[in-house]
Formats: C-alpha cells, sequence, structure tokens
C-alpha cells in the first residue's frame, strides 16, 4: 500500500485497513469487511471557533451477505498546537459535532 492508501495516523486505530472487519452494534448488530479506502480528510485547524476533525471514507461489505456499503468514520482531533496538551486541557477543547453528511440526512428525512 502507498501512504495515500493508509488512513490518517494517529487520529484513527490500527485495524481500519482493507480485509479488517468493523462490527456494529446498533442499530442492530452487524460486521463488515472494508475493501478499500476511498477518500481521507483532515481538518485540524488552529481557530478555536471551528471544529477540528479528520475523517475517512471506506467501500465496505457486509460480512454476512453481499450487501455493498460506504462507511464514513469521525474523529473529533485536536487543535494544531493543542496535540501534546494534557488530557485534561483537550476534554476541554472538546465539542459536540455533528457530520455535515448527518445533517443532510436528517434535514431529507
Amino acid at each position: 500500500m502507498d501512504d495515500d492508501d493508509h488512513v490518517l495516523r494517529p487520529w484513527f486505530p490500527k485495524g481500519l485497513d482493507p480485509g479488517d472487519k468493523v462490527t456494529l452494534d446498533m442499530p442492530t448488530g452487524s460486521e463488515w469487511v472494508i475493501d478499500r479506502l476511498v477518500n481521507k480528510h483532515s481538518y485540524q485547524c488552529a481557530d478555536r471557533s471551528l471544529d477540528s476533525y479528520a475523517c475517512v471514507l471506506f467501500e465496505c461489505h457486509n460480512a454476512a451477505g453481499r450487501q455493498q456499503a460506504f462507511m464514513r468514520i469521525y474523529a473529533q482531533v485536536p487543535h494544531t498546537c493543542y496535540e501534546d496538551a494534557d488530557r485534561a486541557t483537550r476534554a476541554r477543547e472538546a465539542t459536540e459535532f455533528t457530520p455535515p453528511e448527518l445533517k443532510a440526512f436528517k434535514f431529507l428525512k
């Protein structure tokens, strides 16, 4: 795999590579196999009034069947220059974040 095929580290844990399985427990239990990384973005910013996050989009399939899907995973990341801050400081910096796709889904629903 070349560098563009890897998930953004250190923002995401290992186990998010092609062939790895992701288990979901809501709304019902299911297991998904990652087929390929479609894209990845890091929106880490210095402006503390904006959300700072990273996300990845995978093509995947249900391990129990042939159902294909896309899976996007978000991680809130520290603002620039706060990466090495202590846990309490990073916790104070955390915000509630709703991904744009979820906002659009709720609007269209």
